[in-house]
């Protein structure tokens, strides 16, 4: 969760307030969304499927998936043009 703190608060330093939600599937692995503050926009999605990480920036439809979540993000984050 700490990772995906960072994830907003790198968003928050680039001018894009955010809100940002956590939760769990049916079955029970974690997702959170990042969306515009006061908006429905999402502009990320981080999820664990199976033990595997999947991160996506919706913006530009990418996707990135991985063994760890630091790296899922840390890659999406450095494709974001701020």
């Amino acid at each position: 969760m700490s990772e995906l703190r960072r994830f907003e608060r790198a968003l928050q330093l680039a001018g894009v307030a955010t809100d940002i939600n956590f939760g769990r599937s049916d079955e029970g692995d974690p997702w959170c969304v990042i969306c515009r503050m006061g908006s429905i926009e999402v502009l990320a999605h981080f999820a664990r499927i199976d033990g595997t990480y999947v991160g996506n920036w919706d913006g530009w439809n990418y996707s990135r998936t991985g063994d760890c979540l630091n790296d899922v993000s840390a890659h999406i984050l450095n494709r974001i043009p701020f």
